[in-house]
């Protein structure tokens, strides 16, 4: 029994620091200015400027050939109106740009697009879901028979460890079986009802939650919601089990 927690908000995130103040030798140097352009292919040009250096610090961001990563946001460590930074409006539009003089430093976040992060959790899902292990040349299946699937979009985490419990129950399962007796005239049907007992794990979960049958799609269509723009708010719970096991919603 175990839990997997997935961060959204944080897969293929990415922020580079860039110190506000900086020491060389005796003398602390503190950024001045910083001048940020934007080129007709989108690529991003920083010009940094410390107090007491001719030279500025420059740099580019690149935008990749498929455009998976981009350039989210940055977070400048001034005053919006010390105007100690030079940038073109309308890259307001693609970057969230923010003032902060109480950072330590110049961030710049870069994220992965939606799609690449829906590859990623499936990815991470299909394994959970296909787990084995070969351990001295014996293979063992740790494929889930149980799980139970939250998600939550600016809402708290809920975990469902506790509200899980493994009971034995006795199934009686009930076959007919067909009998031919020949007799002197035709043939004469005799059917003998056979029971059998078996006992089947049975999990019992404390939830609010629909159940399903456990498959990765299943698991991937039900967590796809969190990706809904027009969201802004989820709390759902679904039990997903496997087909040899029995589940009890309570």
């Amino acid at each position: 029994q175990y839990t997997v927690v997935i961060d959204v908000d944080n897969i293929g995130k990415i922020e580079v620091y860039l110190a506000k103040t900086i020491k060389e030798g005796n003398t602390q140097r503190t950024i001045n200015s910083v001048e940020i352009r934007k080129d007709d292919k989108g690529n991003i040009d920083f010009k940094i400027q410390y107090s007491g250096k001719n030279k500025s610090l420059e740099f580019k961001y690149q935008r990749d050939g498929d455009d998976s990563i981009y350039l989210s946001k940055l977070i400048l460590p001034f005053k919006e109106k010390d105007n100690k930074v030079k940038f073109p409006e309308e890259l307001k539009k693609s970057i969230t740009i923010e003032f902060n003089d109480n950072a330590g430093a110049l961030i710049i976040e870069y994220l992965l697009k939606d799609e690449k992060i829906k590859k990623r959790i499936k990815e991470l899902i299909k394994a959970i879901v296909n787990l084995k292990r070969s351990i001295k040349g014996r293979e063992e299946d740790l494929s889930p028979k149980l799980m139970v699937v939250g998600i939550y979009k600016n809402s708290p985490y809920r975990t469902y460890k506790d509200r899980i419990s493994l009971l034995d129950e006795c199934c009686e399962e009930e076959h007919d079986e067909v009998i031919e007796e020949p007799l002197e005239k035709g043939r004469k049907i005799k059917i003998k009802h056979i029971v059998s007992k078996s006992k089947k794990p049975v999990f019992e979960v404390k939830v609010n939650g629909d159940e399903e049958i456990l498959s990765e799609d299943k698991v991937i269509n039900f967590i796809n919601e969190i990706f809904d723009k027009n969201k802004k708010e989820i709390s759902q719970v679904k039990v997903f089990y496997d087909p040899s096991v029995k589940c009890e919603i309570k």
